[in-house]
Order: structure tokens, then sequence, then C-alpha cells
């Protein structure tokens, strides 16, 4: 009998330890620097943070985006899952890093074509086994000032990352004088988010 509710106990254990959260939770969560997602900077005046987004969090955008009818949470799981992904975030004096160079038309047009065409030149990942990870796809959320960030999505497959303890995103120089950084982070920290619970969806 003492065997039978040990097992009884462990298994609600091991339930509630991968429950699955909400959005808010899981956008909670990520924030909480003990969890190690997401890496902050102060460089030459600029604000400068590298964050992890679970796949999860782009299936929830994409549900919310389609047909309420044609909601399929797992299959737009399987499109997602195969990459990690990550935000970048530039900002200036509490605007976005874009309009830090306001007024000098050339500067902002350079940094502009940067920013929304070539940032795949700029950055990748690397992983401990010294491999080199390139992105897989970006995209560049305009938001014409009107928000406090400059933000972008990377996206970098995760094949190469497998047997590894840790990945590396490095930014390079591409135009704000910021020098080259590099955030890193663990690879258990990335895979141990939980998922979220569509079955309200």
């Amino acid at each position: 009998m003492r065997a039978l509710a040990y097992i009884a106990i462990i298994s609600v254990i091991v339930s509630c330890s991968v429950r699955n959260y909400s959005e808010q939770e899981i956008k909670a969560y990520i924030q909480d620097q003990h969890h190690g997602l997401k890496k902050e900077k102060q460089v030459k005046g600029y604000y400068v943070a590298v964050t992890y987004r679970p796949a999860d969090l782009l299936v929830t955008q994409e549900l919310y985006r389609s047909d309420p009818d044609q909601h399929d949470p797992e299959g737009i799981r399987e499109k997602y899952k195969h990459h990690y992904y990550f935000t970048l975030s530039l900002s200036h004096k509490d605007r976005e890093a874009l309009y830090s160079i306001e007024g000098r038309h050339r500067q902002f047009s350079e940094l502009l074509q940067q920013l929304a065409f070539e940032m795949n030149k700029h950055v990748e990942l690397t992983t401990q086994e010294q491999d080199t990870i390139p992105v897989a796809d970006y995209i560049f959320s305009r938001t014409y000032d009107f928000g406090r960030m400059s933000n972008l999505l990377f996206a970098f497959h995760k094949e190469k990352v497998e047997e590894d303890e840790w990945v590396q995103f490095n930014l390079n120089e591409f135009g704000l004088g910021l020098g080259n950084q590099n955030f890193r982070f663990r690879k258990k920290d990335l895979d141990g988010v939980p998922g979220i619970d569509f079955t309200g969806s």
C-alpha cells in the first residue's frame, strides 16, 4: 500500500510540473530573469535586449488571425517547432533606435535598409561546439516611432543545437556604433519553457 501511495504522489507531482500555461503566464515566465530567457545591456546610450520567443507564442498569434472554425494548434505547432526564435529590441532614450539619428536623412535611410533587409548578415547563433547557425528568416516590425523599441524577430534552425549546453546570439556591428555584442542562453532554459494550453482557443 505504501508503494502505491508513493506512486500516486509522484504522479500528481509530475502532472502538476508539466501543466500547460496561459499566454499571459508564458509572457510573464519569459520576463522573469530567473528563467534566463531575456538578456539586456546598455551600450553607448542604447538599450539592447535579446529575448527568447517560444514557438507557442507564434502559434497564438496565428490562431488570432485564423478562422475560429479552422483552429488547428497542433498543425501550426508543427510548422514552428523546428526553429528557435529570438526578438532583438533596440532603443535610445525611450525611443526606437531607428529614430535616434532622425534629422540625418542619409544615415536614417541606410539604417532603415539594414534593419529591414540586411540584418541576416549581422546576426548569427554560435554553439558550444563552435558551429555557426545562420539566420533562417527574420522580420523587422516598423511602428513609425509610435513604439519605444525597434523590434526584430529572428528564426534559427534547431538541428545543430541538439547536443549543446548553450547557444550564443551574436549581434555584429551594423551601423549604430554598438560594436559586436553577444548574448548567451542555456539550451535547457530554452527547451524548458512550458507549453500554452490551447484547449480554450
